[in-house]
């Protein structure tokens, strides 16, 4: 990490694989999946997590569940990939 203003917004270990967010100020925020880097601009993110959450809703839709009505810890777990 070579900036010293590095601020960890999420860190989470899924399936063995580090997920990591952070905020590094006046830069970017980053997303860490394994050895994968993803860099966006601050409005870059929160368009990335909108679209994620619509398709998320989207897909939830077509089987039948409202992702409202989940237990955020039911979201961790071996069930993710499918």
């Amino acid at each position: 990490m070579s900036n010293p203003s590095v601020c960890f917004l999420s860190f989470a270990i899924i399936d063995g694989v580090n997920f990591r967010i952070e905020d590094n100020l006046g830069e970017a925020i980053h997303i860490h999946i394994g050895k994968l880097r993803i860099a966006l601009s601050i409005e870059d993110y929160f368009l990335f997590a909108e679209s994620v959450m619509r398709a998320t809703k989207e897909l939830f839709q077509i089987r039948g569940i409202e992702l409202e009505n989940l237990d955020m810890e039911s979201l961790k777990g071996e069930w993710l990939p499918c």
